[in-house]
């Protein structure tokens, strides 16, 4: 409890810097000594064996395990059966408490969130900004954070499933512009559509089908609001085949056309950011005289002879 402690006051004022995420296939039996000057988390998505370092100290292998590794530690790897990693590296502010200077393994653990959490770091953009690398140090922290505290705790095994669900919800998120049919989805998980279909929607309680179709829409809602691209160009951007397709799925979604809703929403949002002086109060308009169409709802047909 004491070191784990020491980890508690050493995040508390020193940042993690994420330096660099990446998923590789180990194939050959045995990979020898080697290590890396900056603190590596491990993840094994498939395979068995064991990981050796110099004192003798030997870390199993196995699926949804996790292996923190020191800086500059050597360590040799042995496969009983081919492994597939995603790895981490992280540049701690020195001193580092002693907790993050030894060897730790972490069990699979019922947390589908450590999944999402490791393969959205192991998939970083080619180039990333300030905001970017402030956002991938924050994320390393947190599953940093969430390790330490799992470690020394039972094995709790992955329901059925969760491994896969987090590959393909990390994915989808990744790639939603570009998927052209969800077989795709499961080809990249490794699994069958039907049994992926299945896990998808036993673990999110939605269908794979709709978490792709509400990460177009939300997407293709931002782009109408704050871009000033063509509708042609917003449904290419977001996936969609073609623009009657994306205009007759986003009315069906949202009440209203692409074109209704960026006319009633963009003028909302340039209302809040209009400049004026504080303590003055906007006007509101009373909902009765809001157009019906920027609600949803459909304006009703009056029948004159019926009056």
């Amino acid at each position: 409890m004491a070191k784990k402690n020491d980890v508690e006051r050493y995040l508390k004022t020193h940042r993690p810097v994420f330096v660099r995420g990446f998923r590789h296939e180990v194939t050959q039996p045995v990979w020898p000594f080697h290590n890396h000057c900056e603190f590596e988390i491990v993840f094994f998505t498939r395979g068995r064996g064991t990981i050796t370092f110099p004192d003798g100290t030997k870390l199993k292998i196995e699926p949804e395990g996790f292996s923190l590794v020191p800086s500059y530690l050597p360590h040799q790897t042995s496969l009983e059966l081919p492994a597939e990693t995603a790895a981490v590296l992280v540049k701690l502010p020195e001193p580092v408490p002693p907790l993050f200077e030894r060897v730790s393994y972490v069990h699979p653990h019922k947390d589908p969130h450590l999944i999402t959490d490791i393969m959205y770091l192991t998939a970083p953009p080619p180039e990333m900004g300030p905001l970017q690398q402030i956002e991938f140090d924050l994320r390393t922290a947190a599953l940093l954070t969430k390790l330490i505290r799992l470690i020394d705790q039972p094995e709790t095994k992955l329901d059925e499933g969760a491994l896969y669900v987090g590959m393909a919800h990390d994915y989808v998120q990744r790639h939603f512009a570009k998927i052209r049919n969800l077989e795709e989805i499961a080809d990249h998980v490794g699994i069958s559509y039907h049994h992926l279909r299945h896990l998808f929607k036993k673990h999110r309680e939605m269908s794979l089908k709709q978490f792709l179709a509400n990460l177009r829409i939300n997407h293709a809602k931002q782009l109408l609001m704050l871009s000033r691209m063509l509708i042609k160009e917003i449904a290419e951007a977001c996936g969609f085949e073609n623009e009657r397709h994306f205009s007759m799925y986003f009315k069906k979604c949202e009440g209203v056309s692409p074109e209704a809703y960026r006319k009633c929403h963009a003028k909302q949002y340039a209302a809040c950011f209009s400049q004026k002086p504080r303590g003055i109060p906007e006007k509101v308009e009373p909902v009765s005289k809001i157009p019906a169409e920027c609600l949803g709802i459909k304006p009703k047909h009056h029948d004159k002879s019926s009056k």
